[in-house]
């Protein structure tokens, strides 16, 4: 962790990685264009083997994922009455797990799908983690 101007520290991938691990609602943002315009979504996510991975229908998200666009992911806690917090934020691209024994392990782990009868297993292949925590 290395502290920043105005009361930030900047935290190392580990830390990052630990704090979306113990989130307790386990929903971040997924950001990516879709039709040429930026989309920001909700996603119901969990943190498997050092990867977020998260469901999705055959949808935009998919597509998105499909096509190799670069996507970001974003995850914050904040409290306001202390006006402390912290928020991570994934660079990088998806891909759709289609390997049996990966998707068992992931179907253990408590990741839910949120909607939709055809749903397809994501992982977040991250190019850069970054994280900052407001004291």
């Amino acid at each position: 962790m290395t502290r920043t101007k105005d009361h930030l520290q900047r935290l190392d991938q580990d830390e990052c990685m630990t704090l979306l691990a113990g989130h307790p609602t386990k929903v971040g943002r997924l950001a990516f264009v879709d039709q040429g315009y930026p989309i920001v979504l909700p996603v119901n996510y969990r943190v498997h083997r050092g990867s977020v991975v998260f469901r999705s229908d055959p949808g935009s998200k998919y597509m998105a994922a499909a096509m190799g666009q670069k996507i970001a992911f974003e995850v914050d806690d904040v409290d306001e009455a202390w006006h402390e917090g912290w928020s991570v934020l994934i660079q990088g691209m998806c891909r759709e797990v289609t390997n049996p024994h990966q998707l068992e392990l992931i179907d253990g782990i408590g990741l839910d799908a949120w909607a939709g009868a055809s749903m397809h297993t994501l992982e977040i292949l991250h190019h850069r983690v970054t994280g900052r925590r407001i004291v």
